[in-house]
C-alpha cells in the first residue's frame, strides 16, 4: 500500500474508531430507563451510574494518555473499543446493581484507553501540513457517534428485546480487526528516551482555566444527557422519541466548535465567517416552543395553511406596490434595497410607524444585496398585514424606493 493511501485509510479507520468509542460511551442515557425498570432504581442510584462511568471514561484519560506516551502502549488500540462495546451491551443483562456498576466501569475504561491513543495515532499518521484537518475529521467522527447513539439504542430497544443489544457490539469488534490487519497497533508513538517535559501542565494558568471551563460545560451537558430521557419517558413520551430528542441535542456537538488564534485572525473570522454570524444558542423556552409547535402540527394544518396565505398575500401586495421581493417559500420575506445605509434608515423609519423589521447588509448578506427582513407568522391577521404594507409604502415613497 502506498504511503498516501496508508495515511488516508488509517485516518478513516481511526475516525470510525472515534465514532464507535463515543457511540458506545453514549449508550447510557438511553439505557437508564431500562436499568430503573429492571432493578427498581431511584433517580439518585441512576445518577450514580453516570458518575461511575465518568470516572473511568473521563477522569482516567490523562493517566491513560501519560502511560501510553511513556511506554508506547499502541497495542491497547485492540482493547479499547471491544472493551467499551461488549461491557456496555452486557450492562442491560446484569441481575444486580454492583454487577451493573462493574460493567459500566469497564466500558468507561475502554473509552479512556482509546481517546488519547487514537488522537496520538492520528497526529502520527497525518502529514504535518494536514494534521489540523485530520484531527478535525477525527473529532467530528466522535461527535457524530456521540450524537447518534441515544436514538439508535432507543429504537433498538423498542424494536428488539434488550437481550439482543450485544449485536450492537459487533461493528466495534469488526473495526478492531481492521486495526489489527492494518497493523495500527504496531505504530511507535514516541521514540524511546526522547520524551522531554519542558512545562508542567498544572503550572499553566491558561490550561487550568480551560480545563475548569470544560468541566463546567460537561457538568451541564451530562446532566441533560442523563435526565432528559427519564423526564420525557415519565411525561408520556415513548422511549424511542426520548432518544431521538437527545440525539437532536447532541448533534450540535457534531456541527459546532471553537477557534483560537491571534487577535487579528479572530477579528477577521468574526467579520467573514458565516458559521459565526449565524450561530445562535437556543434557550430552553425556544426548545419548548418548538416541541409544542410539532405537537400542534400533528393535530391540524390550520396554522400552517394560514401562514402560507399570509405570505402569499403580503408578497402579492408588496409587488403591486413595486417593491422588489426575493422569491420565497418560507415565512421570511426579503424586501431588496441593495444599499446598506438605506436598509438601516428604512428599518428605523418603519419602527417609527410601529413595524419592527431588521435591515440586513454585508457581511450578513452578500455585498450589494442589502435588504429588509420581514418575518411573517400564522398569528398575523389581515389587519396586521395591511398596516405593515401601508407603512412600507409610506416609508418607501419617503425614501425614494418606490414612486
Amino acid at each position: 500500500m502506498y504511503v498516501s493511501q496508508f495515511r488516508i485509510v488509517s485516518i478513516t479507520l481511526l475516525t470510525a474508531g472515534h465514532f464507535f468509542s463515543d457511540f458506545y460511551c453514549t449508550f447510557l442515557p438511553a439505557l437508564i430507563p431500562v436499568f430503573m425498570e429492571n432493578l427498581n432504581l431511584s433517580l439518585g442510584a441512576s445518577g450514580m451510574i453516570v458518575m461511575f462511568q465518568s470516572i473511568t471514561s473521563n477522569l482516567l484519560q490523562p493517566l491513560c494518555g501519560y502511560y501510553i506516551d511513556k511506554y508506547n502502549f499502541s497495542y491497547l488500540l485492540l482493547i479499547g473499543i471491544p472493551l467499551s462495546a461488549i461491557f456496555i451491551c452486557l450492562s442491560v443483562l446484569m441481575p444486580n446493581y454492583p454487577l451493573l456498576i462493574a460493567t459500566v466501569l469497564l466500558s468507561g475504561l475502554g473509552v479512556s484507553l482509546f481517546h488519547p491513543l487514537g488522537s496520538s495515532l492520528v497526529h502520527h499518521v497525518a502529514k504535518p501540513p494536514n494534521r489540523g484537518l485530520a484531527m478535525s475529521v477525527f473529532i467530528g467522527g466522535g461527535n457524530f457517534g456521540f450524537a447518534l447513539a441515544p436514538a439508535i439504542v432507543s429504537y433498538w430497544l423498542v424494536s428488539f428485546d434488550h437481550h439482543s443489544l450485544l449485536w450492537l457490539a459487533v461493528p466495534g469488534i469488526i473495526l478492531t480487526i481492521f486495526f489489527y490487519l492494518l497493523r495500527l497497533h504496531k505504530i511507535e508513538l514516541v521514540r524511546r528516551n526522547t520524551i522531554q517535559v519542558n512545562n508542567v501542565w498544572y503550572k499553566s494558568k491558561d490550561i487550568v482555566s480551560l480545563n475548569i471551563i470544560m468541566g463546567l460545560r460537561s457538568w451541564a451537558q451530562v446532566a441533560i444527557m442523563t435526565f432528559l430521557p427519564l423526564y420525557l419517558v415519565q411525561h408520556g413520551y415513548k422511549t424511542n422519541s426520548a432518544g431521538e430528542l437527545l440525539t437532536y441535542f447532541l448533534t450540535g456537538g457534531a456541527i459546532g466548535g471553537f477557534t483560537t488564534g491571534r487577535k487579528e485572525i479572530i477579528e477577521m473570522l468574526r467579520q467573514r465567517s458565516r458559521p459565526y454570524l449565524f450561530s445562535n444558542s437556543i434557550p430552553p423556552l425556544v426548545a419548548a416552543a418548538a416541541i409544542k409547535a410539532f405537537e400542534l402540527l400533528q393535530e391540524t394544518n390550520e396554522m400552517q395553511d394560514r401562514l402560507h396565505e399570509n405570505v402569499d398575500y403580503f408578497v402579492a401586495k408588496m409587488k403591486e406596490a413595486n417593491f422588489d421581493i426575493k422569491p420565497t417559500q418560507s415565512a421570511i420575506c426579503a424586501v431588496m434595497l441593495y444599499d446598506a445605509k438605506l436598509s438601516q434608515e428604512f428599518a428605523s423609519a418603519l419602527l417609527d410607524e410601529g413595524i419592527y423589521v431588521t435591515g440586513f447588509y454585508y457581511p450578513v448578506v452578500p455585498k450589494g444585496e442589502a435588504r429588509i427582513r420581514v418575518q411573517l407568522s400564522a398569528g398575523h391577521t389581515r389587519e396586521h398585514l395591511d398596516k405593515a404594507i401601508a407603512a412600507f409604502i409610506k416609508v418607501g415613497k419617503k425614501l425614494g424606493v418606490i414612486a
